[in-house]
């Protein structure tokens, strides 16, 4: 997610606040076509297309220091307010009140009562590894993909951290993993996850399907009608980012353990050292 600015230059005090747009486009998010407008009323940007599929807000404020606090941070934690502070000062702007900033990629969504909701999200999908002499006892053909190995399924949160993890031979129908992926995704959470996005191989008309946690509601993410070369799928991008963050320990490219819970337990060592990486990497150039 990205806070977005747009300021008039030599007057910064002429600026993009989402307060006006929503009140001149007399809706909650832009559309493709639509024109932003300053705190003036005059038009500043034009939306001319959007090829993301993501979905942008304009209600929730930029983070900061007093956020974090809330959210229990001790200490300073590097957050939006302050970023565009020292992007200004930079610009030689000493003084200025921060705008309610465009939060592309964000989806906050709203009930009919206008109750904002922040819902907890997994993405779940799955890809096929290669057999080897090792697991070869319990592997299967998948003659979509024309290997024979193992499908491994997984479920991510919207970081695309690890949070389930299943392995089952490659001729195994996706869609009956459903209901152990979304079980051992709220045994990892405690209860929390309220959405998964699921690609459409998890779906149809399956009884395991009906088994999946009743607190979770589940969503197909689909190809536009259209569809026209490349298309980045809503969603579906982040936990194909974490398979790819996999293959970077090259004893995950493919399938070479006898047992499925090795598989298993690589993976979440492999998504662990990837944890302390980011932390130690945010720690050293933390101030």
């Amino acid at each position: 997610m990205d806070d977005f600015w747009a300021l008039c230059l030599p007057d910064a005090t002429e600026h993009l606040p989402m307060v006006h747009t929503r009140s001149a486009l007399r809706r909650l998010r832009p559309r493709v076509g639509d024109k932003l407008v300053k705190n003036r009323r005059r038009a500043i940007l034009h939306l001319v297309e959007d090829t993301s599929s993501g979905v942008h807000d304009t209600v929730i404020a930029a983070c900061d220091p007093a956020r974090y606090r809330q959210l229990g941070v001790d200490g300073h934690h590097a957050n939006c307010r302050d970023n565009f502070r020292a992007a200004v000062a930079a610009m030689g702007i000493d003084r200025i009140d921060v705008p309610d900033p465009l939060n592309l990629f964000m989806n906050f969504p709203w009930d009919a009562e206008g109750q904002l909701e922040a819902l907890p999200t997994v993405i779940l999908d799955g890809r096929t590894l290669r057999s080897t002499p090792e697991s070869d006892h319990r592997a299967g053909y998948d003659e979509h993909k024309r290997t024979k190995g193992s499908k491994v399924h997984a479920a991510v949160d919207t970081l695309g951290n690890l949070l389930a993890f299943r392995v089952t031979p490659a001729d195994t129908q996706e869609r009956a993993q459903v209901g152990a992926l979304a079980g051992a995704v709220q045994e990892a959470t405690v209860d929390t996850v309220a959405l998964a996005y699921l690609n459409l191989d998890y779906t149809g008309a399956y009884p395991a399907l009906d088994d999946a946690d009743p607190a979770i509601r589940v969503e197909a993410v689909r190809l536009a009608d259209a569809k026209r070369g490349f298309v980045l799928l809503p969603r579906r991008w982040v936990v194909e980012r974490s398979y790819a963050w996999a293959t970077r320990f090259r004893r995950l490219a493919k399938d070479d353990e006898w047992l499925p819970e090795t598989v298993a337990r690589l993976h979440f060592a492999a998504f662990a050292c990837l944890m302390v990486h980011r932390i130690a990497l945010h720690a050293s150039i933390s101030p």
